[in-house]
Order: C-alpha cells, then structure tokens, then sequence
C-alpha cells in the first residue's frame, strides 16, 4: 500500500510528508527526544521521518524551527519547549512547506506568528492546499479501510497483534477528523532576500540562498553562536528529496552548499539526521554531483527516463536511509536539465 502511494504521489508531485500521512500518531504518547545543542539551544527529535525541530530560548521569547508532521506532533514540541522554559512562542520559521516540516504548526498556539520566504508561501498556496485536501479525502481514508480489512483479518486468525491494529485505527481516525476541521496555516510574515530578528541578545538571520531543495527554502543563521539551522537543504546520513516541481534546483544546490563552507560556523542543525559541523556540506554536495553525473551520461546516450530510473542505482549511497528517494531523485535532475537545455 505504501510503495503505490510513493509512486501515486510522485506522479502527482505531493510531497513526501505525507507518504504516511499522520501515523506519528500511532505512539500515542509523547515520544519526543530533547538535546541540547548549546545553552538555551535545543534540538527536538523522534518524529516521522526522523524530521528535526530546532528551538531557541531568549529573554523575549522563543523562536522554533520547523513544527513537526502533524498536529500531535506540534502539540508534542510544544510540550518539549514547556519543560524548558515557560517563555512564550513568539515565532515558528518555517524552512519550506513540505508537510513533515510544516503540519505540526496545526497543533501550535493560535498567536504565534509564522515566518517564511515568499515562495513558501505561494508553495503552500499552489502545492499544499491540494495536498492537505488529498491526504483528507484520499489518503487517510485508505489507511483507515486497509487498516480495519487488517483487523478484520487478523481476528479470524485469532492473532494478538489486533489490538495494536486496533489502537492504530482509532488514531487514524481521530487524525482524519482533526484534520477535516483544520485549514493549512499561512505565514504571517514573508521575506525576499533576508530578515533579520533581534531577540534579547540573540540575533538571527532567515535568509534565502535561492532555489535548492525546493524554490522556497530558507536557512537560520545564528553569526554569535556560530550556528546555522539548514532545513532540508541539508540531509545527514539520509539519502535527500529532490522536489523539481516545487522549484529545485540541484547546481544552485552545489553552489549554495560552496558557498556556506566558507561561513564562520561551527555546528550545522539539517533536516534529517544529527548535528554535525561544515564537513557535512561536502558529503551532501558529493551526492549531487554524483547523481548530476550519472543522469547527465544517461540522457547523452539518448536513454528515456524510465530506462535511467532503472540503470542509474547510485551504489555508493546504498548505506544511507531514504535509500528509496533515488528514482524519484533521478526524475528531478531529468526533468531540471531538459531545462535548462531550452
């Protein structure tokens, strides 16, 4: 069920967040990790494709990074920041619109003001709005018919494992009807090139370096602590998600990833995966221009895309997770150099 899904929903250019639709839910406690990246900088983990939220505490307040996949989990990172500070929320950035990054701001407090370059916003606008209403009248409606087939099948089998399935339906169908009296959250402020906040005595610059990930993606520097925050401009130990129909661009990507090696930085917070420092960026760089490579020599030999999706296997990459994005990766730089051929 879930592999036809990626492949629907490739086809129609949704996004991967909600390739499993709001099955973080199926925990039904909070499973949320907190580290400290630095004083009064924290990292929030354990969600859905082990997507990272990043928190700041300052004497005005509490910018977040990113939100989570769903509403549970928006109202867990809440929580998290709860038990660290009784500051309120005053801003939520969000790095692009992409679900896993973006759903959890429905479990938010209703004040607080979300930021987002323009091209997010006109993403969530044009990509998300149909994307929101698929995963309530499609997707989850699947899920909760397969899922009560399974426990239909599993109690004739007499097999202990119906209750689990039990409690996963009944989450799945409280998910569904949270979310048909939700609407997606739009951001309050939008930027072009860079904004800059002064909270207390931490300064924070939200800049867009250009089309990379997507054609909206932003990164949070933090110059006084030396920290940069990369959205899914960066994934660390993960295979990435090219979204060429949302905006990537995989050689501004490289460009972009260059440039910041020669920022003052120390650690680097990505997407996906652990903090780390600059070195990062030239792991992540690697994988693109081995993947721009290996498309480029497949459309020179005159190969459709179905043939390269199928040739092109990217060995060297296999020990990462999100093994899986590389087909669909292969379709993003196809689709980028036919382009920029014209």
């Amino acid at each position: 069920m879930k592999e036809k899904r990626g492949i629907i929903q490739t086809l129609l250019g949704l996004t991967l967040a909600i390739l499993l639709g709001a099955s973080a839910l199926f925990a039904g406690e909070n499973p949320l990790k907190v580290s400290t990246v630095q004083e009064n900088l924290y990292l929030i983990t354990g969600m859905q494709w082990d997507v990272n939220v990043t928190c700041l505490v300052t004497g005005e307040g509490v910018l977040v990074v990113d939100s989570g996949n769903d509403p549970a989990e928006g109202r867990w990172v809440v929580e998290k920041i709860k038990e660290k500070t009784d500051k309120p929320i005053k801003y939520v950035v969000l790095t692009h619109y992409h679900f896993d990054h973006s759903l959890g701001l429905l479990g938010f407090p209703g004040d607080v003001t979300v930021i987002a370059h323009s091209n997010c916003a006109q993403n969530i606008s044009q990509f998300g709005e149909k994307e929101f209403k698929w995963l309530i009248e499609k997707d989850l409606p699947g899920q909760i018919e397969e899922s009560r087939q399974k426990i239909e099948k599993l109690k004739k089998e007499n097999n202990p494992d119906v209750k689990k399935e039990e409690e996963a339906l009944k989450k799945l169908t409280q998910t569904l009807e949270e979310l048909r009296k939700k609407q997606l959250i739009c951001p309050g402020i939008t930027f072009e090139k860079k904004l800059t906040l002064t909270m207390g005595n931490e300064k924070i610059e939200i800049i867009y370096p250009g089309p990379a990930h997507t054609n909206g993606n932003s990164l949070i520097y933090i110059p006084g602590r030396k920290v940069i925050i990369m959205g899914d401009m960066l994934f660390y130990g993960y295979i990435p998600y090219i979204h060429w129909q949302a905006g990537s661009d995989t050689q501004h990507w490289i460009d972009c990833l260059d440039k910041l090696s020669s920022w003052d930085i120390e650690k680097v917070i990505p997407g996906h995966g652990e903090v780390t420092d600059k070195s990062a960026f030239e792991q992540m760089k690697l994988y693109l221009v081995d993947l721009r490579k290996s498309v480029k020599e497949a459309m020179d030999k005159g190969l459709s895309l179905e043939e390269m999706t199928k040739s092109i296997k990217m060995e060297n990459y296999q020990h990462l997770k999100f093994y899986e994005f590389v087909p669909s990766n292969i379709e993003a730089v196809y689709h980028e150099m036919k382009k920029t051929k014209k």
